[in-house]
């Protein structure tokens, strides 16, 4: 993996899509790195530039990008934590909900992760993997009718979605 590389040229919002990358390859220590030098220029004491803010996602999508790469390093409660400054930042913002969610389900905190997927659905009804999501988790409670339900709802709002279709056949065959 290459090491990153935060030159004073550079603008954070290169960093955050180089973190990106780096998560997409499988490199998710690198994306941390990428994401955590992003967000210390964020923060740091000096304004930003208008040049260093083009670009830049807000805070709260930072830390739910670095919630991901922390979950990949099998990090749970530190992704965790980042989920939930991302919710703090901005508690309208789905993905770090599902996030949450996710790694809660991970964890076998079934009753956490079905109440953050249940969030997430509630602030985006139409998001088809929150649906998902709480299908898997309803699965895992044995609340199989419940299940399939929440698996129906994601393939009516995205049938194009493999994840609704193996969801559904888990508990249809």
């Amino acid at each position: 993996p290459v090491r990153i590389q935060t030159p004073a040229d550079q603008p954070p919002a290169r960093w955050y899509s180089a973190g990106v990358a780096c998560s997409n390859d499988g490199d998710h220590q690198t994306a941390l790195e990428y994401f955590d030098a992003a967000l210390a220029r964020l923060n740091s004491a000096d304004p930003l530039s208008a040049e260093e803010k083009a670009g830049l996602p807000s805070e709260a999508v930072l830390r739910n990008a670095r919630g991901n790469a922390l979950f990949l390093l099998d990090l749970n409660q530190s992704a965790l934590d980042s989920y939930s400054q991302a919710i703090r930042l901005d508690a309208n913002y789905v993905l770090p909900h599902m996030g949450r969610g996710h790694v809660f389900r991970y964890m076998d905190m079934l009753d956490e992760a079905l109440s953050a997927y249940e969030q997430a659905i509630e602030l985006d009804p139409e998001n088809a993997l929150a649906h998902y999501g709480r299908g898997h988790v309803l699965r895992d409670l044995k609340r199989l009718p419940d299940a399939l339900e929440a698996y129906e709802v994601a393939f009516g709002i995205n049938p194009d979605a493999p994840p609704t279709y193996y969801g559904k056949a888990t508990l249809t065959f």
